[in-house]
């Protein structure tokens, strides 16, 4: 039996070698060709999700030929693009409510771009000026933007309805706000 109690370590070494061959090579290629593809799949996410269109702020730009009653003529959007990426979006579903009295905005219906990186605004029009009767007015703001990336990834939708106080019409005049009455994700 001492004659052969050499060959132990041979045939460990010869066991572990065929184990390594058999189950523990194919198992390493395959992990490593399973982190390649899910890392690929994470950074096709991240140029999908990482890039984002933000909602900064609203303006209110009035026509000054009759100051005293402020014709709101324009409210004016601020945004970001928070990403590295050219973004592309459309506005929809824009509409401005003054003392309770509702009134669609005019948008384009087309992509605007806008650069990685970059604040950028878009006028929506009213269809004529609204006339404030008086200070200070309720003003309620809803908007939807879908965007997404160019190259495109994935459709994304960002929207909220915001109410604002405006003080009075003159330029530099307060504006309180924005509050939050819903905002939307998706």
């Amino acid at each position: 039996m001492s004659d052969s109690l050499w060959m132990v370590p041979i045939w460990a070494l010869a066991g572990a070698g065929l184990f390594r061959l058999l189950f523990a090579a194919p198992y390493e290629l395959w992990r490593q060709e399973k982190e390649r593809a899910d890392s690929a799949t994470l950074a096709i996410e991240a140029l999908g999700m990482g890039r984002q269109l933000r909602f900064l702020n609203a303006g209110f730009q009035f026509n000054y030929a009759t100051p005293d009653r402020g014709p709101l003529a324009t409210v004016r959007l601020f945004h970001c693009n928070a990403s590295e990426q050219l973004i592309g979006y459309r506005l929809a579903n824009v509409w401005a409510e003054v003392n309770g009295i509702r009134f669609n905005l005019l948008t384009l219906d087309r992509l605007v771009y806008i650069q990685p990186q970059a604040e950028g605004h878009y006028d929506c029009g009213l269809p004529e000026p609204v006339e404030i009767a008086s200070f200070p007015a309720v003003v309620r703001i809803n908007f939807d933007y879908f965007y997404d990336t160019v190259p495109a990834t994935r459709e994304r939708h960002s929207g909220a309805t915001l109410r604002f106080i405006i003080t009075a019409p003159e330029m530099g005049a307060p504006v309180e706000g924005h509050w939050y009455e819903d905002q939307r994700e998706a």
